[in-house]
């Protein structure tokens, strides 16, 4: 069999969750169904170091990619099963050609007021095409499964649940073993120096962060612990700025910016606790990063991040500034109660693995 993989992911400027997803699994996947007995192309815009492979094809640069470069592709190759990773979706494809498609999250539909008009405008144009046209769709969790279900009436049974997983390599809790150690790399590093506890993400309005900050506010005298938040940059990215320089503990605040993988390892090694607040998340790919680490974790009640958590995070509501600053001193002030959330996080880390994830996609791609 035929198989065309819309790649353009793989080689990225950016770094989220979704192209995260594209270079950890792609590469597991396409090898898997090669030893199917399956024939893979993937298409790329560039021929990076990402992308320095036999099965990848360079399509070249452009707005509209998908539509403009990937699609012309398809007719020309004319495959046998189309495979998009990140949501969007040819509009047309060949009558012989059957769509799988992941889908990653419809927030855009819940809260399109965190999204920019014309991004929100092609999700939801690109996910209705998904939904309908797919003959199967991968949701990365069972909460975004049971969204598409309701927002697309797509029958349960033609979704099946394939959650992300995490390097091992990278993420482990090796690190928390030496304590000194790490110590050291973060005052070289960062110039961070004593306790604290740590955000990984894009400063975006669904990653709440003015919340946390005037959260953290309410906690950081009393326990004398930092806030480090480790972030790219993100739309709307003024409202995070504003309210840090309105905060009256910004001083022990410490933003980092562009982190390498390696730093972060450290970062979650160091940390007293790891706290992702978002109002909505598609993953929440850091959270399981930090569970891996050992990592005691705090996240909020209502949104993919209990899934992922599986009962190893204190949940808060990530409306009430109170909870969440409770939740914080509740772990910083109890020995007892971090250890047991280190132990519950290595527990549910290891329900997770991107071979298991891979295993499961090209066992999809084949019976599609």
């Amino acid at each position: 069999m035929k198989i065309a993989v819309d790649a353009s992911d793989l080689v990225s400027d950016r770094i989220n969750g979704t192209v995260v997803y594209v270079r950890s699994v792609l590469p597991l996947v396409v090898r898997k169904l090669a030893a199917m007995g399956h024939e893979v192309r993937a298409a790329v815009q560039e021929k990076t170091a990402e992308a320095d492979v036999p099965w990848a094809v360079a399509l070249g640069k452009g707005r509209m990619w998908t539509q403009r470069r990937f699609l012309p592709w398809v007719f020309r190759e004319r495959p046998d099963i189309v495979y998009c990773m990140a949501q969007t979706v040819p509009l047309l494809l060949p009558n012989s050609a059957r769509l799988v498609a992941t889908i990653h999250d419809i927030d855009f539909l819940k809260f399109p007021e965190m999204y920019e008009t014309q991004n929100r405008l092609l999700l939801k144009l690109y996910s209705a095409a998904a939904a309908k046209r797919s003959k199967k769709l991968i949701a990365v969790s069972e909460f975004t499964k049971r969204e598409v279900v309701q927002k697309y009436r797509v029958p349960a049974e033609k979704i099946a649940v394939v959650p992300h997983g995490y390097d091992p390599a990278v993420f482990n809790p090796e690190l928390r073993r030496r304590p000194e150690a790490v110590k050291e790399d973060l005052k070289r590093r960062f110039g961070i120096h004593g306790r604290f506890v740590l955000f990984v993400g894009a400063l975006q309005p669904k990653k709440n962060l003015p919340r946390l900050l005037a959260a953290y506010a309410m906690i950081a005298k009393e326990t004398g612990v930092k806030l480090a938040i480790a972030s790219g940059d993100g739309w709307k990215k003024e409202e995070f700025e504003a309210a840090l320089r309105a905060n009256p503990a910004r001083g022990s605040i410490v933003v980092l910016k562009k982190v390498s993988t390696e730093g972060l390892r450290y970062l979650y090694a160091g940390a007293d606790a790891f706290i992702l607040p978002s109002i909505t998340e598609g993953f929440g790919m850091p959270v399981l990063e930090a569970m891996a680490a050992g990592t005691p974790v705090l996240a909020s009640r209502g949104t993919v991040l209990e899934e992922v958590a599986g009962g190893a995070a204190l949940l808060f509501d990530p409306q009430s500034e109170k909870e969440m600053a409770e939740k914080m001193r509740a772990v910083l002030s109890s020995k007892d109660l971090g250890r047991e959330l280190e132990e519950r996080s290595l527990a549910r880390a290891k329900s997770f693995a991107w071979e298991k994830t891979a295993e499961k996609i090209a066992a999809i791609i084949a019976a599609a």
